[in-house]
């Protein structure tokens, strides 16, 4: 550990100048002291004693190689499989294809366009069994609009234990049922933004009381935040921490988080010549500054077939932009 000198702390200019009069030059030098001594010498808040000794644990994180990094990631599956294998890869990764964990992934897209369907799929998923080359965990969904129906989780789920027992013959696993996987899928119905926020706050606790949770789905984020606020400043700080709030779970937990998201209008002018027009297109709801949040992107849009779908993948860290298509059926997502 580093003995450094005790002006490299963040403290005002006065106390760093008491500590150098008695002889506190270092780091090693402010340990023999406890916060409630260090206080009563130098004559100030226990509280401000205290914040100074949480400085010293910052000298406790430690790098870890990039070998290392690389190894670990090759131990782990990586990905939930959305079963449209052109969507898959279009994040294909050397451990990832399909939705990656630790990451948030976006959907974007107009109403009726498969959001829920795909995010309904994804909760039953991240289920299948690690002999099926699956994560084998648990979902949470939260649900802002109303739009997750239990009947249509029940027709994907047997439709998926379908798939895995054509797929995967030799993969006995009886514990893969109906019963379970709707015990596994978490609900949460979010009525305001309020209680989003106070979901959002209380999320880490529930998984670290249940480490098996490998998904969170947002059904939409947008929902709550869209009409409410008449400052827009207020709700773009709010949308920030909920930001910095999913960010931490999915790097800390290893967990996916995927967000759906809706679309609005946004005109912009436009100079051709002379004139100046203005201009309409569809963008991502909640602004700009939303849209670093994410750490993938996709695009959701029709087609002139009414049953094929098209996902164009606007923004990834490791992926160029690409385009692909898929349908839902019956069964649930699936290529065309």
């Amino acid at each position: 550990m580093f003995n450094r000198s005790v002006t490299t702390l963040n403290i005002n200019s006065d106390i760093k100048t008491k500590l150098l009069r008695l002889s506190i030059c270092t780091i090693n030098d402010l340990k023999c002291f406890s916060p409630k001594e260090l206080a009563k010498e130098i004559n100030i808040p226990i509280a401000l004693s205290e914040s100074i000794y949480k400085q010293l644990n910052y000298d406790n994180i430690k790098p870890i190689s990039g070998l290392e990094l690389y190894t670990n990631e090759l131990k782990k599956i990586n990905s939930i499989p959305t079963f449209c294998k052109a969507m898959d890869n279009m994040l294909e990764g050397i451990t990832v294809n399909g939705i990656p964990l630790g990451k948030i992934t976006e959907f974007c897209g107009p109403p009726g366009i498969g959001k829920t369907q795909l995010g309904i799929q994804l909760s039953v998923n991240v289920q299948i069994p690690k002999l099926c080359k699956g994560v084998e965990g648990k979902a949470i969904f939260i649900d802002t609009e109303g739009s997750f129906m239990i009947e249509r989780v029940v027709q994907i789920a047997n439709s998926t234990i379908r798939y895995i027992k054509e797929n995967f013959p030799d993969c006995e696993n009886d514990l893969f049922n109906l019963k379970s996987i709707l015990s596994n899928i978490l609900y949460f119905r979010i009525h305001d933004f309020q209680e989003q926020i106070a979901l959002l706050n209380i999320l880490e606790d529930h998984i670290i009381n249940d480490t098996s949770i490998k998904i969170i789905i947002i059904d939409s984020i947008a929902f709550h935040f869209r009409q409410t606020f008449s400052s827009m400043s207020l709700r773009t700080q709010i949308l920030n921490n909920i930001a910095q709030i999913l960010m931490k779970i999915a790097d800390k937990y290893n967990i996916a988080v995927v967000i759906m998201n809706q679309m609005t209008m946004k005109f912009q002018k436009v100079n051709e010549g002379s004139l100046i027009k203005e201009e309409s297109m569809l963008v991502p709801a909640l602004g700009e500054s939303w849209g670093h949040a994410s750490t993938n992107r996709f695009i959701l849009s029709t087609t002139d077939n009414q049953n094929v779908r098209k996902i164009f993948l606007q923004k990834s860290p490791n992926n160029k932009q690409a385009t692909a298509y898929y349908q839902i059926t019956n069964d649930g997502v699936r290529d065309i």
